[in-house]
């Protein structure tokens, strides 16, 4: 399965690409080993800027909601026919309705969006360590059972059986 995914995170205008994060390349698990922090850390920091984002976006729109709500309640020109103020219902209403508060409520949206999905791949990274785990222990069961050992040279061979029949 070709999991050829770029997500568009606005953070910086960073492009995260999911099939180069979570991609494992079997032949060379060292190296996949000693990335695996990195792409942990480097997720970790854009899922921070990301709550950072949502956690500003709310701040705004609470904020402009407050001023709304305020300038709503105070403005003569929004009463009711046949009352004598503006009801905070009716003053919340007209806040939902504002477009301003509107953008900044899309804005926030946008933001937990981001952070959502940069969650989902700091789980999907944890997937992958553990899949690296069992691969490397696959390939340890598959050198014991054959024989093999890791950056062993033909000479470490030879001075392993001369070892063995000196001990005897």
């Amino acid at each position: 399965m070709d999991l050829d995914l770029n997500i568009r995170v606005e953070i910086g205008g960073k492009d995260v690409s999911v099939s180069e994060l979570l991609s494992i390349d079997e032949t060379d698990l060292s190296s996949e080993y000693a990335a695996q922090a990195a792409r942990f850390a480097y997720v970790a920091v854009l899922k921070a800027q990301a709550k950072r984002q949502w956690g500003e976006a709310e701040r705004a729109r609470k904020e402009n909601e407050a001023y709304a709500f305020v300038a709503y309640k105070s403005d003569t020109e929004q009463i009711p026919k046949g009352s004598k103020t503006v009801t905070d219902g009716f003053a919340k209403q007209l806040v939902e309705s504002d477009p301003e508060v509107n953008d900044l409520r899309k804005k926030e949206i946008e933001a937990e969006y981001g952070y959502r999905v940069l969650e989902a791949l700091s789980d999907a990274l944890a997937q992958r360590a553990q899949m690296l785990i069992s691969l490397g222990a696959d390939l340890r069961q598959e050198m014991d059972q054959t024989s093999m050992r890791l950056n062993e040279t033909p000479n470490d061979r030879l001075k392993e059986r001369l070892m063995q029949r000196h001990a005897r």
